[in-house]
């Protein structure tokens, strides 16, 4: 794994136990808004495999879709991605509509168990 993989699994990490702390105070708007950075941390770490180093958020989706839809392990996390940002969308950007402790632990799960599959893939990839 590169320092710069690295980072990144770590700011993901630094996400997820924010988000954590935010749900439990009853900032679920802004957990769900960690809770997405954190699996696109992990997503962007995943990428840099390929050299990408994407800052958009939907190249970030569309590049990790095209490039692990092969990959048995990864695939399943795409719609994550996906449904990650469409709730931190709505989190971030819709006043009228406040995001729920549910919706909160869900995607803290889902970020969660990204990160966790991310970071396995790629100490493997490190091993010889």
């Amino acid at each position: 794994m590169t320092p710069e993989q690295r980072q990144r699994l770590n700011n993901a990490m630094d996400n997820i136990q924010a988000a954590r702390l935010l749900a439990e105070s009853g900032f679920f708007d802004i957990a769900v808004s960690r809770a997405y950075y954190a699996m696109l941390y992990s997503a962007e770490a995943l990428l840099l495999i390929h050299g990408l180093r994407l800052t958009q958020h939907e190249a970030v989706s569309a590049s990790f879709e095209a490039e692990f839809a092969t990959v048995p392990s990864l695939v399943c996390y795409h719609p994550y991605l996906a449904d990650g940002y469409r709730a931190r969308i709505v989190a971030d950007y819709s006043p009228l509509v406040k995001s729920t402790l549910p919706e909160a632990a869900c995607q803290i799960n889902h970020a969660q168990t990204f990160f966790e599959t991310a970071e396995s893939y790629l100490q493997q990839l490190a091993q010889p």
